[in-house]
């Protein structure tokens, strides 16, 4: 009769553990996903200050995220277990209403808060950068094109910006006909241009090199080939690229 006690104990210790197992594998395959988010048009891979801002940010909410989702998951193992038929000696199972306050008003009230906070701050740090904006660059989205212009200089290009290394600069952004976007993930957030409104933004490139934007509001039936690229010269490289385009006027 012992022998045969002993065999269901293990036998119930292998069913909790393969079913709090099976609880914790969508936490353990989170890195093999994030691990596929890179590329040009990656928010993970940021290559200024805004953006640099912004990933921190989130990566803070995806490491809460996490924690409480491994959290959840232990929990959800754990009663899984405590479901098997309970021994005489076992301590009674803990009351719903405790687990109800505990995880369910209790830890957002931990949680929430920080997250509020931070947001809070990081939209005072986003709206306006620490350095003074000295150069302006006039970006108007038609359908399906940008246009960009550098006001009190003779430059003007499409679907393509040049702007200095380590300077935070001003766009001014416009629409000619339908709501478009600029968006350069490794640089900045998002932001819509509307017909009739003008709104500003501001983008920073710490390194030298080429990203791509999109546009990622639906604005008809070229959405898909509506596309820009901003090249980041060093300052020197961009003020002669300045002075070759006047000259050639």
């Amino acid at each position: 009769m012992g022998g045969q006690l002993w065999t269901v104990t293990i036998a119930r210790a292998r069913v909790g553990s393969l079913s709090t197992a099976r609880a914790l594998l969508p936490a353990a395959l989170v890195p093999l996903v994030v691990a596929g988010c890179a590329g040009q048009l990656s928010t993970l891979d940021p290559a200024g200050p805004q953006a640099q801002q912004m990933a921190d940010l989130g990566w803070l909410m995806f490491g809460l995220s996490v924690a409480i989702m491994g959290l959840v998951s232990v929990l959800i193992g754990w009663a899984l277990w405590r479901a098997r038929r309970p021994r005489e000696d076992e301590p009674p199972p803990v009351s719903p209403t405790k687990l109800i306050l505990g995880g369910g008003v209790l830890l957002p009230l931990m949680v929430l808060p920080v997250i509020w906070v931070l947001s809070l701050g990081q939209m005072g740090n986003l709206a306006r950068p620490a350095e003074p904006l000295t150069l302006v660059i006039e970006v108007t989205g038609r359908q399906f094109e940008y246009q960009v212009d550098y006001p009190g200089h003779a430059a003007s290009l499409r679907n393509e910006i040049r702007m200095p290394t380590g300077e935070p600069v001003l766009f001014r952004l416009r629409s000619e006909d339908v709501i478009h976007s600029f968006w350069v993930p490794r640089l900045g957030g998002k932001v819509d241009l509307v017909p009739g409104q003008l709104n500003e933004h501001w983008l920073e490139a710490s390194v030298a090199g080429t990203y791509e934007g999109r546009c990622a509001e639906y604005c008809g039936i070229g959405h898909t080939a509506m596309g820009l690229v901003v090249i980041a010269q060093e300052p020197a490289d961009f003020a002669a690229w300045l002075a070759a385009q006047e000259a050639s006027e």
